[in-house]
């Protein structure tokens, strides 16, 4: 990873530029337009946006389809059956486990000056794609919902994923600890510099506790594979590697008029949300990592150097 390089995200995502050194959050983060799915879709008809929702968020194509059906099937009033409802939440949730080792066998191992566990990504990202191919005879992308093959709910892959995924976040538990952000948590008295700018207890606490949430996040999505392999009932929430996902859809005449989603990193990394206060007056971008990875974008971002401070 170069010194003003971007992490790796979904392959043609809009990044983000973050401007290090900018004394505004209004003025730390720059979207550079992931362009709103409203603009691109108005007026296709409502099975056509299934494409749409494929197409334009690559990194969770799972999770965007299944939360546009659901806003769609709203409007219609359609009911999914219990199983049609259990088939396409562990299609969603093997996609979010996937993109958890991604960000544990990637993301955190680059962080952690350690060589990405590549063969743990693959065989990951292998199993969950498999999964998906297997549950459903045919195309699961429907309104309305599809009938999966009964036999394949919680099958061997399902397991496999799982255990890729409790691997991946021990091992990176144990990176965790040995990392920078570790090491300013533990000593409150410390005021560690990083290219001149102390980095107060107080904030190495609050990334500190974005990672555990992390952690803790990936344990949640696991119990919630278990349960619903199991038999458990879906709540009905879209769950993505980084939180829930929804989409809002009015339709006229069965057209698309408006569309919106509302996705973490949307909400995490508004031009003056969480993460651009804490990166407010930020300089270094070695820090600048540790801060952007406790929020965890789904789409890559690259660095400028704010006027003032050019």
């Amino acid at each position: 990873m170069s010194p003003d390089g971007a992490h790796i995200s979904a392959p043609g995502a809009a990044p983000l530029v973050i401007r290090l050194g900018a004394q505004q959050a209004s003025d730390v983060i720059l979207d550079t337009g992931r362009p709103l799915v409203e603009q691109v879709a108005r007026r296709c008809r409502a099975e056509e946006g299934i494409r749409f929702a494929e197409m334009m968020f690559g990194l969770c194509p799972c999770a965007h389809v299944a939360a546009y059906l659901q806003a769609v099937e709203a409007i219609y009033g359609l009911t999914l059956s219990k199983i049609q409802r259990r088939a396409r939440a562990l299609m969603v949730l093997s996609e979010s486990l996937a993109a958890t080792v991604w960000r544990h066998a990637l993301t955190w191992a680059e962080l952690a000056g350690q060589a990405p566990d590549m063969a743990r990504l693959k065989a990951a990202r292998t199993a969950a794609k498999q999964y998906q191919k297997d549950l459903f005879a045919g195309d699961w992308r429907a309104i309305g919902g599809v009938d999966p093959k009964r036999d394949t709910l919680g099958d061997r892959t399902l397991s496999q994923l799982i255990t890729l995924t409790r691997e991946s976040v021990k091992s990176s538990l144990i990176s965790l600890e040995q990392c920078p952000v570790h090491m300013m948590h533990s000593r409150p008295q410390t005021m560690i510099k990083t290219s001149g700018k102390a980095v107060s207890h107080l904030q190495a606490e609050t990334l500190l506790d974005h990672f555990k949430a992390h952690v803790d996040r990936a344990y949640h999505l696991m119990d919630m594979v278990a349960d619903l392999r199991d038999g458990g009932d879906p709540d009905d929430t879209i769950q993505t590697a980084r939180g829930p996902l929804s989409h809002h859809v009015t339709l006229d005449d069965g057209r698309i008029k408006h569309w919106r989603t509302k996705a973490p990193t949307d909400l995490n990394f508004a031009p003056d949300g969480p993460a651009a206060r804490e990166l407010t007056g930020i300089t270094d971008p070695r820090l600048a990592r540790w801060i952007i990875a406790a929020y965890d974008p789904c789409r890559p971002y690259i660095f400028e150097r704010s006027v003032s401070n050019a």
